[in-house]
């Protein structure tokens, strides 16, 4: 018995997520969600608003409450999570506020995705996932935008620890890349957990359950 019920804490132990994580910046501020560590560098985490959005960033570059160049917004999760969406602020094609087509990196396990402003509405991302689209939440234009930006299911089905957010320089002689990050959400995958190695957490329930019907049927018999 105490075997089976090693196997079951193993079971959860792989990453059984009973609900997703939120974190919006307008409600949430400079406070992680439970689960979650902000981490910044070249400054500290400072919030910001443009026209009514709200975005998180750091303090000490040219843009105080955004990531400039040469800085750094780490999100870790205790446990690895599926992206839903993430969402993006103050991020310009120009010459709102002199910037240029301004790119945002988000870096997951080594390998960098771009996000870029080519017009008031429109964006292009390189990440990769069936059904990653970016949605315009608030025009690029000055006075009255903010830039905002959504990127729906990122990376597709990886499970993901972390993402660094960094600007890429997208105008050398003159303002550079910058932005704020307005919230992201994690999705709970199908049947309620995450299935990462082809099949093998299925398994590993069918074999507890296995266990405990033939526990059963011994101690009743």
């Amino acid at each position: 018995m105490k075997s089976v019920i090693a196997i079951i804490t193993s079971f959860l132990a792989l990453g059984w997520h009973a609900s997703a994580i939120s974190y919006d910046a307008s409600i949430n501020g400079l406070t992680p969600p439970s689960g979650v560590t902000f981490t910044a560098t070249g400054g500290s985490l400072q919030l910001k608003t443009v026209a009514g959005v709200m975005g998180l960033g750091v303090t000490g570059g040219a843009s105080g409450g955004e990531i400039d160049i040469g800085q750094r917004l780490s999100v870790a999760f205790t446990d690895p999570q599926y992206i839903g969406a993430i969402s993006l602020a103050f991020l310009y094609d120009g010459p709102e506020f002199g910037d240029n087509f301004e790119i945002a990196a988000i870096k997951v396990g080594g390998i960098e995705y771009k996000l870029q402003a080519t017009s008031a509405t429109t964006a292009t991302w390189t990440g990769f996932g069936g059904n990653s689209a970016v949605i315009n939440l608030n025009p690029a234009v000055d006075p009255g935008g903010a830039g905002a930006w959504e990127i729906t299911n990122p990376f597709g089905n990886i499970l993901v620890s972390a993402f660094d957010l960094y600007p890429l320089s997208s105008n050398p002689t003159g303002n550079e890349s910058d932005f704020s990050l307005r919230g992201f959400q994690t999705r709970v995958p199908e049947a309620g957990f995450p299935v990462p190695d082809g099949g093998s957490s299925v398994a590993l329930l069918g074999l507890a359950i296995s266990g405990l019907l033939g526990f059963r049927r011994r101690i009743l018999s």
